[in-house]
């Protein structure tokens, strides 16, 4: 057995997420990408041989998404309703990409990052070349386009003394170039936008601008890069992303899931101790390894595990910091991804529907504007006028079919006949979900029944 390699997998290391980019990491967490799919954001013990193995065997429990898609994607369930009188218009919301896409599908990228990050960006580039006919640049889709840039995509930016957006570099892929030895090297490329005009550039000798090709001017008098931000802040335009606390915590959650499968794979696999000469230093505690002890000891060979009581200590921490997060998701609205109580009276739950229904109307509301706000670029830049309505889902309370499903379980409870005092707290339940729902002032739990059930054969006959 070769202890000298065995020794030098102590020198690991895991990656230092406080040097990850806050809006990169959140987004990483969201996808599953990244450290948390490659395991390289797991931390290692100060005594961990097979580090390696750990991350092999990691599995990453994702929380991130599906608190953030409760925060955006109910706003986008349903086709919003537009109304224009513009031809151009019309093809452009079919395919306001240019790859095809719909312009809610473009703007529900851009709520997923805004709710991720705080802000996402929407651009309005047009083609260098434009026809004179507006038929032919229709039929050609040769009229201006958008797409979403991200946070962690912004390498530069400035704002006037109202917060607006001025001029902003994003990352914009790589650049080779031939070095004075002749080699060819990558440069990090850059698309820098302003009112006036655009280019591409890298940073060369001297920190200096080099500009990729021509400069394309656009005269639009303003930026055309819209700002999806969530909440306003004059002191700060790239503020912390409101993910990253969750993020954050999600990350631990993963280092704690592994650490628990480490140890019941430890607990199943024995560790042998064994009285011997042999000189070598004790290993890592583990199914792969064999801890040597004096051989005049009293200790004779016998297999060792891990005391049990360390994998009930670590399933707490994991389980604390699994209602931390439900708490920090609750308190962005993400009332969904709660741990649920039965007993939670319908006063509360109504509060908690209305915090979530808050939440998805400013995220309509967010959408709503910035689609006016690319209809004027798209005014400018094809120099039209046009009119254009749009109208997002703005009631985003549950449907009778959601408070249904809680009545009916409530129900159910009550028929087993438990305590009096649980039956009183179940019924009083059932009525005020209801009342919350349907803001019903009196009435008794039979009412509610029958209110339920002619709900239900109301939906029976429209499915008929």
């Amino acid at each position: 057995m070769n202890f000298d390699n065995q020794k030098a997998g102590y020198n690991q290391v895991g990656t230092d997420i406080n040097s990850v980019n806050p809006f990169k990491f959140v987004t990483q967490a969201y996808n599953g990408s990244g450290g948390f799919r490659d395991g390289s954001y797991l931390f290692p013990f100060a005594r961990e041989f097979d580090f390696k193995s750990r991350k092999n065997q990691s599995f990453y429990e994702n929380f991130t998404k599906g608190v953030a898609d409760s925060l955006y994607i109910p706003v986008f369930s349903e086709l919003a309703d537009r109304q224009t009188n513009s031809d151009m218009w019309m093809e452009f919301i079919g395919n306001a990409d240019n790859n095809g896409n719909h312009i809610q599908s473009v703007m529900k990228v851009a709520g997923k990052y805004a709710t991720l990050h705080g802000i996402s960006f929407i651009v309005m580039d047009n083609f260098e070349e434009t026809p004179e006919s507006l038929q032919v640049a229709i039929d050609t889709r040769t009229f201006p386009y958008i797409y979403v840039k991200t946070a962690d995509q912004v390498a530069h930016y400035e704002i006037d003394e109202f917060g607006r957006l001025t001029e902003i570099d994003f990352h914009d892929g790589e650049y080779e170039i031939y070095d004075d030895t002749d080699k060819e090297v990558e440069m990090r490329a850059y698309r820098h936008w302003n009112a006036t005009e655009t280019y591409r550039f890298y940073i060369g000798k001297d920190d200096k601008k080099v500009v990729i090709g021509s400069v394309r001017t656009h005269d639009l008098g303003k930026i055309p890069v819209i700002p999806l931000q969530k909440d306003m802040d004059y002191e700060e335009f790239l503020c912390n992303p409101p993910f990253y606390d969750i993020a954050r915590m999600n990350c631990a959650i993963f280092n704690g899931s592994s650490e628990l499968n480490n140890i019941q794979r430890q607990q199943a696999f024995s560790l042998l101790v064994i009285p011997s000469n042999d000189q070598n230093p004790n290993m890592e505690i583990g199914a792969n390894s064999v801890l040597v002890v004096d051989p005049a000891s009293s200790i004779t060979p016998v297999f060792i595990s891990p005391d049990s009581t360390i994998m009930t200590v670590v399933q707490a921490n994991i389980d604390s910091i699994v209602k931390s997060l439900l708490d920090s998701a609750d308190a962005l609205g993400a009332t969904a991804m709660s741990n649920g109580n039965s007993f939670k009276s319908g006063v509360a739950m109504g509060y908690a529907f209305m915090g979530q229904n808050f939440v998805l109307t400013q995220m309509a509301q967010l959408v709503t504007k910035a689609e006016y706000q690319i209809a004027e670029m798209f005014k400018l830049y094809t120099n039209t006028e046009f009119e254009y309505v749009v109208r997002y889902e703005s009631n985003y309370k549950p449907n009778i079919a959601d408070v249904k499903i809680k009545y009916d379980i409530l129900e159910r409870m009550i028929e087993l006949d438990l305590s009096p005092a649980i039956n009183s707290q179940l019924k009083s339940s059932a009525i005020e979900i209801l009342q919350s729902m349907f803001d019903i002032e009196e009435c008794d739990i039979e009412k509610l029944r029958g209110l339920v059930a002619q709900e239900n054969q109301s939906m029976s006959g429209s499915i008929d």
